[in-house]
């Protein structure tokens, strides 16, 4: 009760804003300043993806919490350091008879695939620090530090 959003609120919140940016709810209540990774993976990234495919497959971005439990810890200001964890997938499908989706780098290494006709999965781990100001302050969420790295990948089932 002593902060605006509970960590698992905080985490869905962030995963929207890196779906939606602007157009998210949670736009307002989280500072964008200095938040390098909605630039690496936002909706410019992901615009950038959809566009470099061929028109014989598609391209669905997801996200959810991740397995390890929220970390809260209370601050001098009656606000918390939080570190969430945030699974976000992609997933490359083909959408004309007889196509293939070709992988590379990473998710090729960890799939073992190189082309596939079902299509590939891939979840992206991502471990997020932010300062949560206290309830009633007017304070905005920030970003203090992330990590995100390839954790599985493969075919479609």
């Amino acid at each position: 009760p002593v902060l605006r959003l509970t960590p698992t609120e905080i985490a869905l919140a962030y995963a929207d804003i890196l779906d939606k940016d602007v157009n998210s709810e949670a736009y307002l209540d989280f500072d964008a300043e200095g938040d390098s990774l909605r630039t690496a993976v936002g909706p410019a990234y992901k615009a950038s993806v959809r566009a470099a495919l061929p028109t014989t497959a598609s391209v669905t971005f997801g996200s959810g919490i991740g397995e390890a439990e929220a970390i809260s810890l209370g601050t001098n200001d009656a606000g918390a350091l939080i570190a969430v964890n945030l699974n976000e997938t992609t997933t490359v499908a083909p959408i004309e008879e007889g196509a293939a989706v070709n992988t590379s780098g990473q998710v090729k290494a960890l799939s073992g695939l190189a082309v596939s006709s079902k299509g590939v999965v891939a979840t992206y781990g991502d471990q997020l620090l932010f300062y949560v100001p206290p309830a009633g302050s007017g304070g905005k969420i920030v970003l203090l530090g992330y990590t995100q790295g390839l954790v599985k990948a493969g075919e479609i089932q």
